[in-house]
């Protein structure tokens, strides 16, 4: 990828949406802009952005004030570029869904459009433009009232928990690398939390 930037776009500077300062974003989009001066032999170098993420990237990106981006496919499902672009995987993300053990439920589909059950989402994250992805794809998951949790511990606080406000939890979306689960999660939640399924509606 960064071959072909510093071959093929004629800049001094590549600039790079990532995402926060040390995630996996950061971290690729740093690699690339160390490299870029080497492959191009002094005439490009690279200038890493710190953002929000995906859905910040791809707002620079329409506003022509980077030149390369990293996005999650759902977020380029949910709001596509107005620029022509071109893409690369990577790395894989994984969709966890976590469901209080006693609530009956284990797959997202068990709720789908229930109005009286929540989703619980952290607010501004990749879980969030998942979701929106779901909807997007089937409407129905758009009637389920959504629950703003301030990180993944908050969101799963509520899991934990079971109902708000009088209404059941269906369960919290989370996602993140593969196998990138903190551990204290675990030990925090193990008692009411597990892992359920996000297969049972294939949209």
């Amino acid at each position: 990828m960064a071959s072909t930037l510093a071959f093929n776009v004629m800049a001094e500077q590549v600039k790079i949406a990532t995402g926060g300062e040390g995630g996996g974003y950061h971290t690729r989009g740093t690699l690339i802009a160390n490299s870029l001066e080497g492959i191009s032999k002094g005439s490009t170098t690279g200038k890493v952005l710190i953002t929000n993420g995906s859905k910040e990237n791809i707002e620079l990106f329409d506003g022509k004030e980077v030149d390369m981006f990293f996005a999650q496919e759902d977020a380029l499902n949910v709001t596509p570029p107005n620029r022509a672009y071109r893409t690369k995987p990577v790395g894989e993300e994984a969709i966890y869904h976590f469901v209080n053990k006693d609530s009956g439920f284990t797959d997202v589909a068990d709720y789908e459009g229930m109005k009286d059950v929540y989703i619980v989402l952290v607010a501004e994250s990749g879980s969030a433009i998942t979701w929106q992805s779901f909807v997007k794809e089937d409407e129905d998951y758009g009637k389920n009232p959504i629950l703003w949790a301030d990180d993944i511990w908050d969101a799963l606080s509520y899991v934990s928990d079971g109902k708000y406000d009088g209404k059941k939890i269906g369960g919290a979306i989370h996602v993140t690398k593969r196998g990138k689960l903190d551990r204290s999660l675990s030990e925090d939640f193990k008692n009411n939390v597990r892992i359920g399924s996000t297969a049972g509606d294939r949209d």
